[in-house]
């Protein structure tokens, strides 16, 4: 069973260019003692913000491999993980991607079943 401290490290095995942004993040949010316990949804901010600007620029090489981990993530992670996967990332990329004009459906060709299943259901649940 996967847990919210295997996800990070499994999303930047998927993408290298990933490395560089959670290195920025992760020193100016822990190395410097801005924080000082570990924010789950909060150490996702730069994966959404990098999953956005990459589809926005259409540079989404490394997005079959990053959105596969999200699919595993959702089938063999716990209760926290599923929870981190949907409130943090599909929730905020989609809520990024409509605010800036993106829009959600540039996501769909790289969305697994099930991911795809509650990407949906966000959008049906907040367009209620």
């Amino acid at each position: 069973m996967l847990t919210r401290e295997g996800v990070i490290p499994l999303l930047l095995e998927a993408c290298p260019d990933l490395q560089p942004i959670w290195d920025t993040y992760y020193a100016t949010n822990y190395t410097s003692g801005l924080r000082t316990e570990r924010s789950y949804h909060s150490d996702i901010l730069p994966i959404i913000k990098f999953l956005f600007e990459r589809a926005r620029d259409q540079e989404t090489a490394c997005f079959p491999a990053l959105f596969a981990v999200i699919e595993r993530l959702l089938n063999e992670g716990d209760e926290r993980v599923a929870d981190l996967v949907v409130i943090g990332i599909l929730e905020g990329v989609q809520n990024l991607a409509i605010n800036r004009g993106l829009g959600h459906a540039v996501f769909l060709p790289w969305l697994g079943p099930q991911t795809r299943e509650l990407w949906l259901g966000l959008i049906e649940y907040w367009d209620g």
